[in-house]
């Protein structure tokens, strides 16, 4: 009778090998480790100004990592940017009379890609300078991560910023001309900083998380609130002129104690329809605190 030999145990499988699986092992870490070396892309822009150019509109599609856009972009350009990111960056440029339009594109990687080969968000970086010699509007679509925005001496005639996930941090200027600012949506804490005699309208729309607006002195400015959760606090000048209109679900409200009660939700201070500078504020709150502060004199 012929013996039955079972030719796995003859020749045993390479998969079992201790060697295989060390080697396959140090293989894939390789890989990994080379992927998160080489995946973060830089990009530079610049964008010159030419004869005729009068005005310029920037839309910034950002991705992950840090932001910082300011002016103080050279005096031969009107906008610059230097960029690490693991996505794909674009720029186009187009001019329509005196009129030139920025726009920069970002397309994500894969998640898989991403959470394999993607860098820490403190490595990845957007800074962005925009000029400060001609009127400029700025629409940035909000990614993930902080984003500051120093706009203290840009000719701003418009801001709007959407959604995005992390805390936005924002300087205005006070340009000769009223100018609008929208914030839409987002995850994260707000600071708003409006310079001595700015004028504006402001409005926050379903956002998530704590808002700090500080104005200064002489601001003229319609401020809309139509917030999520979060508490919400508005620093205005000593003595400013100041109509309150609030609308709160579940939290307190704060307000300064010389401000009259008109009924129907209203709070105005004396001589706010005299005023040469006036802060109109309308608060609609679901969940959070709603606070007016007055700066010390």
């Amino acid at each position: 009778m012929s013996e039955n030999v079972n030719t796995r145990d003859a020749y045993p499988s390479v998969f079992t090998s201790p060697v295989f699986w060390a080697v396959f092992i140090a293989l894939i870490l390789g890989i990994l480790a080379w992927g998160r070396l080489t995946n973060v892309r830089t990009y530079d822009f610049v964008v010159t100004p030419r004869s005729g150019d009068a005005q310029v509109d920037v839309n910034v599609q950002l991705g992950e990592g840090i932001v910082d856009i300011a002016g103080g972009a050279d005096d031969d350009a009107l906008f610059e940017a230097a960029i690490a990111t693991t996505g794909l960056a674009e720029l186009n440029t187009e001019r329509t009379g005196d009129r030139v339009t920025v726009d920069l594109t970002y397309t994500r990687p894969s998640w898989l890609v991403n959470t394999l080969f993607g860098r820490s968000y403190a490595q990845r970086h957007w800074d962005i300078f925009l000029t400060e010699t001609m009127p400029l509007a700025l629409n940035v679509d909000g990614g993930i991560g902080g984003i500051s925005l120093n706009l203290d001496d840009v000719q701003l005639t418009a801001l709007n910023i959407d959604g995005g996930v992390g805390d936005l941090d924002i300087s205005l200027p006070a340009p000769p001309e009223r100018y609008t600012v929208a914030i839409g949506g987002g995850l994260g804490d707000l600071a708003v900083s409006i310079p001595d005699g700015a004028a504006l309208n402001f409005e926050l729309d379903g956002s998530l998380g704590d808002g700090d607006i500080v104005l200064g002195e002489a601001v003229d400015a319609d401020i809309t609130l139509n917030t999520g959760a979060g508490d919400i606090d508005i620093t205005v000048a000593a003595g400013a002129a100041v109509r309150v209109t609030v609308d709160a679900g579940f939290g307190d409200v704060d307000l300064p104690a010389r401000l009259q009660e008109l009924g129907g939700g209203v709070y105005e201070s004396s001589g706010f329809a005299e005023a040469e500078a006036q802060v109109t504020i309308a608060y609609d709150g679901s969940l959070g605190d709603f606070r007016v502060l007055e700066a010390a004199e």
